[in-house]
């Protein structure tokens, strides 16, 4: 997606105020697609809006629904009594 990117494009993403963290602002195309190469993030809902500008992406921003994420979680932790990333028992 790195060349879809104008070269001083701008990527925002407020949704780590979930959790209390600052939000994530980044300035120029090398920056954008470095962050992007080294997240494991794995989130759930996501809404991405893209503005464009000379034919190319000059902006970036992505809101993610972590609650709701989170709140599936904990209710499987609770219906199953397991922890979601093993196969080991609360018990």
């Amino acid at each position: 997606m790195g060349q879809l990117l104008h070269e001083d494009a701008v990527y925002d993403d407020r949704s780590m105020t979930y959790f209390g963290d600052g939000a994530e602002h980044l300035n120029g195309r090398d920056a954008i697609v470095g962050f992007w190469r080294s997240s494991d993030e794995d989130s759930g809902a996501q809404t991405t809006i893209l503005t464009t500008r000379d034919g190319l992406i000059s902006h970036v921003e992505d809101y993610v629904d972590y609650g709701d994420a989170i709140n599936q979680v904990n209710a499987h932790r609770k219906r199953y009594g397991k922890l979601v990333d093993s196969l080991e028992t609360t018990e």
